[in-house]
């Protein structure tokens, strides 16, 4: 809220671009200050009240032992990422630049790429994070069965939303980066989003998996995984992209091996954890593929078929729709679930 309010005072002050998004940029900061601050706050007056019972204890360098035993790792991963992905944009700029393009041309060809496609590929992970955040403490010391069942839900409830994801952004691209965005830069960067798109299906199990190898007390295999499908991000680039007929195409063709390749990873080292885990990936990957291209079809005709004049409100209409057929045959597969839990229950109950 504040970075756009920054920004939007900035804009309206007729200021230089760059200070615009440096005041952007200003609010994020301040909101973080902020939020630090509410939490700081709580967490004192929690612990003023915990004090006053007798009956608890606190054993501050153990916890503080603890928190560094888990966060490191976690945040090293984190780290990874963002050094691969600086890497990999200075090895697309200077092949870029290699291949003849200027810097201005460089800058400008990447620039479409991370401000038009990354945000939709991050916009995935903001809806993947909060499932993670829920599953890691729910699976932490639990038996094998408690764990497999909170580990198939995980799986599940990220197939049942990459998936469709991955369907829309392949299938509407343009529609979508030309809802948002110019006209201009949406029909360049939508070849780019289609071809990124099936990473969001493999980043979304990764993201599942990684989480319970986490909470299985295995804090340095996701940054295995995530390293080893980082470097061969940044190969793919520096092979493929010289090549004329793929050129800027390297780089969405590189996300999605990378995070083919960290899914794999992060299966192999779940394994010993839960053997059944592809079958756990398998079924419900299956069926939200089944459910987006039924829904996507009539979505798509409508797209195509309909006489409406103004773009904005047929791309409405159409995810509307999209949304609509998804939505009802998901509750029916709500329902089907159910009543099949009902059913082996009565079954277990007589026996």
């Amino acid at each position: 809220i504040l970075g756009l309010l920054f920004s939007v005072t900035a804009a309206k002050m007729d200021l230089e671009i760059h200070k615009i998004s440096a005041l952007a940029i200003l609010g994020v900061t301040f909101g973080s200050l902020f939020g630090f601050l509410y939490l700081y706050s709580y967490e004192r007056k929690k612990t003023k009240i915990e004090r006053q019972d007798k009956t608890v204890h606190y054993n501050y360098n153990g916890k503080f032992s603890e928190i560094l035993k888990i966060s490191i790792p976690i945040t090293a991963s984190t780290a990874v990422g963002a050094i691969i992905n600086l890497a990999d944009i200075a090895v697309i700029m200077n092949l870029l630049k290699s291949n003849g393009y200027s810097e201005l041309q460089s800058n400008i060809l990447y620039g479409n790429y991370t401000t038009l496609v990354v945000p939709m590929f991050n916009l995935v992970g903001a809806l993947l994070s909060p499932i993670g955040t829920v599953i890691l403490p729910a699976m932490i010391g639990k038996e094998r069965e408690s764990f497999d069942r909170i580990l198939k839900n995980g799986i599940k409830t990220a197939c049942y939303i990459s998936m469709p994801l991955f369907v829309i952004f392949a299938t509407f691209s343009t529609s979508i980066l030309r809802f948002i965005f110019d006209d201009s830069g949406a029909y360049v960067a939508a070849p780019l989003l289609s071809l990124v798109a099936p990473s969001f299906i493999f980043m979304s199990i990764t993201h599942i998996l990684n989480t319970a190898l986490e909470a299985k007390g295995k804090y340095y295999a996701p940054l295995a995984s995530l390293t080893v499908g980082g470097i061969t991000k940044i190969l793919i680039s520096i092979s493929l992209l010289p090549i004329d007929t793929i050129g800027l195409l390297a780089a969405p063709i590189g996300t999605v091996i990378c995070y083919f390749l960290s899914m794999i990873i992060s299966v192999i080292l779940i394994f010993k954890e839960s053997r059944d885990i592809l079958s756990k990936i398998n079924t419900p990957l299956m069926i939200s593929m089944v459910l987006s291209i039924f829904s996507v079809i009539p979505a798509k005709l409508f797209e195509l078929r309909a006489n409406i004049a103004n773009f904005y409100i047929k791309a409405i209409l159409s995810a509307m729709i999209f949304v609509l057929i998804y939505g009802v045959f998901y509750i029916f597969l709500l329902y089907l679930g159910k009543k099949s839990s009902k059913k082996q229950q009565i079954l277990q109950n007589f026996k």
